[in-house]
């Protein structure tokens, strides 16, 4: 790794947020490669005393969905997979 690409690596470590609202979830977002079908899930969790996870409600699961072209997944995925290839 060359010292320009570790300089970049390391901007982009932080420590997590220790604001009190602080909340963490895990997100998938996916489309297929005709872009015709996509899947959201956030799937929000918190910690127990012994550090295990615990699964809160999912507010939003969209699975295996016709893309409309008005869709809220199609602006977020746009963007992730421009910035993709503009970086490969």
């Amino acid at each position: 790794m060359n010292t320009k690409h570790q300089a970049k690596v390391a901007a982009m470590q932080m420590p997590p947020s220790e604001h009190p609202g602080r909340q963490e979830a895990i997100v998938v977002v996916g489309r297929s490669a005709d872009n015709r079908r996509f899947t959201m899930v956030i799937q929000p969790f918190t910690w127990d005393k012994a550090n295990h996870p615990i699964w809160l409600p999912i507010p939003l699961a969209q699975y295996d969905e016709e893309h409309t072209g008005t869709s809220r997944a199609y602006g977020i995925l746009d963007c992730l997979f421009d910035a993709v290839a503009v970086n490969a």
